[in-house]
């Protein structure tokens, strides 16, 4: 958390391993929101090795997905079955390549996923989401930009942490 508000955070692969291994087990206090960011090399491989259950355990609002690699209609049943998470996945034209996705418990306001440019839109690397005032962008860089934008719609300025944490709990 930067002291503008701003949560930054991208993800190592030994990162990814230890959040599969072991899901938070502390409550969160009223107002918190835990947001994720995970870069899954694969749903489906996640998904073999229980991406699933850590969702289940995780206590997340908001779980962003890197190289989901995966169109809806190739996304794991037990990940569509997830009853507490809206989904949202944004491929690319090619199969099985890059491609975000994001789960959060309540729908976004607004959801953008174009930067308007073919070239950029057609391999699945942008998602905006709009919740309230907070602003959560994913994008294909292994990076999740949370902002709250002040009453004139502008987000704050931030920095990346030097450590790359991937998980932080944001107070509203």
């Amino acid at each position: 958390m930067t002291a503008e508000g701003c949560l930054v955070t991208t993800q190592g692969s030994h990162l990814a391993r230890t959040l599969l291994l072991a899901a938070p087990k502390t409550a969160k206090k009223k107002g918190d929101a835990r947001i994720y960011s995970w870069n899954v090399n694969g749903i489906r491989a996640s998904t073999k090795k229980g991406l699933d259950r850590w969702v289940e355990q995780s206590n997340a609002e908001i779980i962003g997905l890197q190289e989901v690699r995966a169109d809806l209609a190739s996304i794991p049943e037990e990940i569509l079955a997830l009853e507490d998470y809206q989904q949202h996945y944004v491929a690319a034209e090619k199969k099985g390549y890059s491609g975000v996705g994001m789960l959060s418990r309540r729908k976004p306001d607004r959801l953008d996923t174009s930067l308007g440019e073919e070239r950029f839109d057609s391999e699945g690397r942008l998602q905006v989401a709009r919740f309230g005032r907070l602003v959560v962008a994913r994008a294909r860089t292994a990076a999740t930009i949370a902002c709250p934008t002040s009453s004139t719609g502008t987000a704050p300025s931030s920095s990346a942490s030097k450590n790359g944490a991937a998980v932080a709990t944001a107070s509203s």
